[in-house]
């Protein structure tokens, strides 16, 4: 006669609810995966999820306003080692704000790639001035270049991303901090109402809806009160938002979208890290 939904506090309760029969239906951890695989009260569904996670600059803060650092830290993470090491398989490399799951997604070939490259990344450091300091970061005027990242307690998937992604930056000299934060005060700092808000940069995931519209996401009228919290801003992007809102034409709308999420991957806001 109807549906219960329960809101657990961790994955763990939620798979350890679901072993005991007090759930019927969960999403699952993969390393979890081998254990529920053997549990025969357990039927298992693998699928590719409308989804991506990131992590983004806050384009508001001077340091992040020359493309080329932005750049620099893309190509030192190795997205593969990420699915590896974190998914154990169960993912693949995001490039753009989308999923190729859905029907929006660029055909192969026509996807703006940033491919771990640390060498490039050292070059660009270079370009920028970056040298080898004293110790083993790089450092300019005298100052070390330290990056904060602020993501969510709770999620080990997160933390684990966050450690990784902090080796790979250390190898081309950047120093990244991880401050993890329980979950209200992490959107206190996102939504705050300062310009620019109180964050260098943050780790999230999105997950998308069947139609492609990113409107809320991406339009420069998002910021400082939506969820453009990044302060992200280009004209033609904003254009091709409220063109892909009044399109009704598929394949028209399909090329609107194509051209949408190139845009704005070659602007990096956000590094696309994987998708689930």
């Amino acid at each position: 006669k109807g549906i219960l939904y329960k809101i657990l506090p961790d994955t763990n309760t939620a798979k350890i609810a679901l072993e005991k029969g007090e759930i019927d239906m969960t999403g699952i951890q993969p390393k979890d995966y081998e254990k529920m695989k053997k549990n025969a009260m357990v039927n298992l569904f693998e699928y590719d999820d409308l989804h991506y996670s990131y992590m983004a600059f806050n384009l508001k803060n001077p340091l992040f306003q020359d493309l080329r650092l932005r750049k620099a830290i893309a190509h030192a993470i190795n997205k593969e080692a990420l699915i590896k090491g974190v998914l154990k398989g169960f993912g693949r490399p995001a490039e753009l704000p989308s999923s190729p799951v859905s029907w929006a997604y660029p055909e192969k070939g026509k996807v703006y790639r940033l491919p771990y490259m640390p060498e490039r990344s050292k070059t660009l450091l270079k370009e920028l001035g970056y040298q080898k300091g004293s110790g083993k970061f790089l450092e300019k005027e005298g100052k070390v270049l330290e990056i904060t990242l602020i993501t969510s307690k709770g999620s080990k998937v997160g933390e684990k991303t966050a450690q990784i992604v902090q080796r790979f930056l250390e190898e081309v000299g950047i120093q990244l901090k991880i401050q993890l934060m329980e979950w209200k005060s992490f959107l206190k700092v996102i939504n705050s109402k300062e310009d620019p808000k109180p964050f260098e940069m943050v780790m999230l995931s999105w997950s998308l809806g069947i139609d492609p519209d990113a409107y809320s996401i991406w339009h420069s009228s998002q910021y400082p009160n939506g969820f453009n919290f990044i302060g992200y801003k280009n004209d033609r992007v904003d254009t091709l938002l409220v063109n892909g809102r009044e399109e009704v034409e598929k394949e028209e709308r399909k090329a609107i979208y194509n051209e949408l999420f190139n845009t704005i991957a070659k602007d990096i806001p956000y590094i696309f890290l994987t998708h689930s």
